[in-house]
Formats: structure tokens, C-alpha cells, sequence
């Protein structure tokens, strides 16, 4: 049972509250990289951002690369991984937020990488809020709670899991 919920009646309202089965504090924390975003968007040429994106590849050299994202358009909602060899899309149900629709492609990210023979990757978000929850172990949001169990699974089992955010905008100077 991953969740035991524990109950406090009163007259008209019950307050719930839930415990987990993975303590937060045996989860493992994510290394993410956040440098591809400080620099001044509106200031900076994009050769530039193409040049950073281009040393951080060469800083994770060897690593399998993936890219995540999510898409909006109306009220479909659908997310995706793709690397070099392989991709994998889904389509979630409609109105699902565009955080957690990111949030749904770095966990298939978790599932393509848990899958695959290789130990070392990076995966490239270009959702700034879903790398900063990871980061900030929001673990009153479940998706949360589950990357971050899946990332201390993946890492318990030899992989590492590096991640970076992305320009959203990156597209136009990556070709990616």
C-alpha cells in the first residue's frame, strides 16, 4: 500500500492526511543543471545560447541525450521524449495543465532511460516550473513524489540521471 490516509472527523469536515511509504529523506535529490537559463534572453544573441548549449553537451559527453516536452493546443494536451534512437509520445486527458503535461514527459523520460542498456544521460526540459518542483521536492504535488522515487529507483540501480533546462525557445537556434 503506497499511501496510508489517516482521518480526523469532525461535525461537517474531515482533514486528511497522508504517509508515504518512501520517507522524503531517502529520496535522492536531482542534479540539475540550470545554466542554460541564466543568461538575459532579450539581451543575448542567439548564437550565444547556442554556443552554451553546445559546451554543456561537451560537459555530458557520453551521455544519451533526451529531450522532454509538453504540448497545449486548444484543450488537447499531449507530452513526449525523443533521443536519438528512440521516441515516445502520449496523449493525456484534456485540460491537463501544461505543468503537469511537462511533468508526464520527464517521467516517460524515467521510463525510456529505465528500459534502455546505457547508464548515463541527460535530459533536456524546457520547463523551467517542473525542474524548480523537482528540485524543491514539492511533495505535495504525487507526480513529484513519484519522479523522485523513480530517480532514486533509477540511481539505486547504477543509472545517472543528470537533468537541464532549456530554452523554450531553443528550437531556434538548436534545431532540435
Amino acid at each position: 500500500m503506497n499511501q496510508i490516509c489517516k482521518h480526523l472527523a469532525t461535525k461537517s469536515k474531515t482533514l486528511q492526511y497522508s504517509f508515504f511509504a518512501d520517507p522524503p529523506w531517502l529520496l535522492k535529490r536531482l542534479h540539475i543543471n540550470f545554466s542554460l537559463h541564466s543568461s538575459y534572453k532579450e539581451d543575448t544573441p542567439p548564437k550565444i545560447f547556442l554556443n552554451k548549449f553546445y559546451e554543456l553537451c561537451d560537459e555530458y559527453k557520453g551521455f544519451c541525450r533526451l529531450y522532454t516536452d509538453g504540448s497545449l493546443v486548444e484543450n488537447r494536451v499531449a507530452c513526449a521524449v525523443v533521443s536519438q534512437t528512440s521516441s515516445e509520445s502520449v496523449r493525456l486527458p484534456n485540460n491537463t495543465s501544461i505543468f503537469r503535461a511537462e511533468l508526464h514527459a520527464i517521467m516517460l523520460a524515467m521510463r525510456l532511460i529505465r528500459k534502455r542498456k546505457e547508464k548515463n544521460f541527460i535530459v533536456f526540459s524546457d520547463s523551467m516550473s517542473s525542474l524548480q518542483a523537482l528540485n524543491g521536492f514539492k511533495l505535495e504535488l504525487n507526480l513529484i513524489q513519484k519522479l523522485l522515487k523513480d530517480y532514486s529507483h533509477l540511481t539505486a540501480i547504477g543509472k545517472t540521471v543528470c537533468y537541464a533546462v532549456l530554452d523554450p525557445n531553443s528550437h531556434k537556434y538548436t534545431g532540435k
